[in-house]
């Protein structure tokens, strides 16, 4: 644990000096990270104090946490977690939080509380009552009157803001039977708007960080598999206009976000799991087995016997499990490489034409949409597997799902620290979230509460889990220099491959053959910084060790040297290193990616998924030797 805290020290006093790098620590600034297994335990002292925490960047924590008898270990949620805004009252008072870093998420049950009290204080004689009662009594929407819900939803916020809000979500999912669509979607504008004016008749600086509006639609494999490429020409249903694209003032909520600078996503909840064992089938000689196709084979699982292991905690898995969890890693960057497509200035008309140099590409904040310049994106994370049915092929596609267990698998700690990494480093701000931790802990004890009138145990809960999403939000923090950059408009993307093209399923696409990764550019200027990890290769097996060879290659033909990217043990690297001079005005296409997959096969690919490397696969130049610079 010493040791641990010392690197992490070292690695904070050392962010300076290593911006200005002739080339990056071959898996940057990755540091191991032991998951904690104690049951209802939140080591955040594990963490450094005085490192920059980007106000910027809302890293929210929104779940129950054990306190302990300590003040300043208590506070350190703040100072070593990272966390800028905290939620729950008891949370809230005992830390004795300003508002500005108070957060609250208010729903449908709070609106439906807001109507009841409501239409008590309503004469029988207002037209309105038996609209206002019938929301508040069991979520009907009766009346086309949208005035009806924006006073709700004015209430709702004025109800539930406390003493003042820094930031306030809203998310309505509920309505009674049968509620028609026309009539879910006034409620939810209206409530919206309504909410809006609560915070301006409070006079609260509150920002939205709202579950829901976002930019870009779901991603999956299934629908990626599809011709035209749906989530590259689809946004979120909020911003789909009456013309069939994606309009900026779709709707009066919209125009909300947008003229006010909220943070708008989704849940994109991780429901799949694993463990560090290998996902692929294996020969007598540890390589990777093949089909009499080619493809290599990942492994099945023995539905419902076959357990994995997280935080110290055994789970059930599902038979082709290690399938979609691989495939997780993708769908992940493909939502953030979504709403980025919408948030960018890229083709709207895109008509899903899938030749190469026309599918739509984000230059970066160098290069925002008109008119949604305050626009900020944001994501939502929880601690445990949501319910999800996974499909059997062998049996059909048939569903697979325990229901004893299924909402509460932990998270694989290689995975989660990931997904939680790249949405603080490409997101504005993220949510840490859980419906199972609980309300007022105490740091290592075991927990009961009152439920139907008797005190009832509750199971002991794995917050290492959360310690693992801490680590990859203060890993992504590492250089608050980029958000400056990226808030200034002056970055540029990098991005070689697609992390979703038609299912990945053919040779060059597949996930064996192309690591995630992703490079920021200043503009016109020297600064990189570049995020890369390999999520198929074994844990602990030198042999599935992959160097990524990078360099940039002007059209003129020079050449600068080279960088090396290393992947190992699936673990998530970053860096921030400056190019040679001459290069400032380098193209993501003058960039080149070699990579060798677990197969031998070799690929070569340029900086811009939209422009193919064509050609044998040249020689990579010399390496470029590591030093401190100016």
């Amino acid at each position: 644990m010493k040791r641990l805290f010392l690197f992490l020290l070292l690695l904070t006093a050392g962010l300076a000096s290593a911006q200005k790098q002739t080339a990056p620590l071959p898996q940057g600034n990755f540091f191991a990270f032991t998951p904690q297994l104690a049951k209802n335990t939140l080591l955040v002292s594990r963490f450094p104090s005085g490192w920059t925490i980007p106000t910027s960047r809302p890293f929210i924590m929104g779940f129950g946490v054990p306190f302990t008898s300590s003040a300043a270990e208590n506070a350190r949620r703040l100072t070593n977690a990272g966390f800028t805004h905290l939620e729950r009252d008891i949370i809230v008072d005992r830390l004795n939080l300003p508002i500005s870093k108070r957060y609250r998420m208010l729903h449908d049950a709070d609106a439906k509380g807001a109507a009841q009290a409501w239409a008590a204080s309503m004469p029988d004689s207002d037209p309105r009552k038996v609209h206002v009662a019938a929301y508040g009594n069991n979520r009907a929407v009766t009346s086309d009157d949208g005035s009806i819900y924006f006073e709700i939803g004015r209430r709702t916020y004025l109800a539930g803001r406390g003493n003042g809000l820094g930031m306030v979500g809203f998310d309505i999912e509920t309505f009674a039977d049968p509620t028609s669509p026309e009539r879910m979607e006034l409620f939810t504008r209206q409530a919206n708007l309504g909410l809006f004016q609560g915070i301006v008749d409070a006079g609260d600086n509150a920002k939205i960080f709202q579950y829901g509006g976002s930019l870009a639609n779901i991603v999956s494999y299934i629908k990626n598999r599809q011709d035209g490429d749906i989530y590259m020409r689809y946004s979120g249903s909020e911003w789909f206009g009456s013309s069939g694209n994606f309009e900026i003032n779709a709707n009066p909520v919209v125009t909300y976000y947008r003229t006010h600078g909220a943070f708008v996503g989704r849940d994109q909840y991780a429901r799949r799991t694993f463990d560090d064992r290998s996902l692929w089938q294996k020969n007598s000689d540890g390589s990777i087995k093949l089909d009499e196709s080619g493809k290599p084979k990942l492994v099945v699982m023995n539905y419902p016997t076959d357990r994995v292991t997280n935080f110290g905690v055994q789970s059930i898995v599902y038979s082709y499990e290690p399938l979609y969890w691989l495939q997780m890693w993708y769908e992940e960057m493909e939502k953030i490489l979504c709403d980025w497509r919408w948030l960018c200035n890229t083709p709207i008309a895109y008509d899903g034409n899938q030749t190469p140099g026309t599918m739509p590409y984000p230059k970066g904040t160098v290069d925002i949409r008109p008119g949604l310049e305050g626009i900020r994106l944001c994501g939502w994370y929880r601690d445990e597997t949501e319910a999800e049915s996974m499909g059997n092929p062998d049996k059909g596609g048939e569903g697979e799902y325990d229901p004893a267990t299924g909402n509460n698998r932990p998270l694989n700690p290689r995975s989660t620290r990931f997904q939680v990494f790249m949405r603080s480093l490409l997101y504005h701000g993220n949510i840490i979230w859980s419906d199972k931790a609980y309300y007022n802990m105490t740091q290592g004890a075991a927990y009961s509460q009152i439920e139907g009138g008797s005190l009832v145990a509750k199971r002991a809960l794995a917050l290492g889990q959360f310690e693992m999403m801490i680590a990859g939000n203060y890993q992504a923090k590492n250089f608050p220099v980029l958000f400056e950059l990226m808030d200034q408009n002056k970055i540029e993307f990098i991005i070689p491959k697609r992390f979703i093209w038609k299912g990945n399923v053919d040779v060059g696409d597949r996930e064996i053959d192309k690591p995630i990764v992703w490079l920021m550019k200043e503009q016109n200027g020297r600064r990189v910084f570049g995020t890369w990890v390999y999520p198929c290769q074994d844990v602990n097996n030198p042999a599935h060790d992959r160097d990524i060879t990078a360099w940039i290659e002007l059209d003129n033909g020079t050449k600068s040297g080279s960088w090396t990217l290393r992947c190992k043990n699936r673990d998530t690297a970053y860096d921030a290193w400056t190019i040679p001079a001459g290069f400032e005005q380098a193209k993501p296409e003058n960039w080149r990616f070699q990579f060798t997959n677990l197969l031998g096969q070799k690929f070569t690919w340029t900086g811009s998924y939209n422009v193919p490397f064509y050609g044998l696969n040249p020689t990579p130049p010399a390496p470029i030797t590591r030093t401190v610079i100016n």
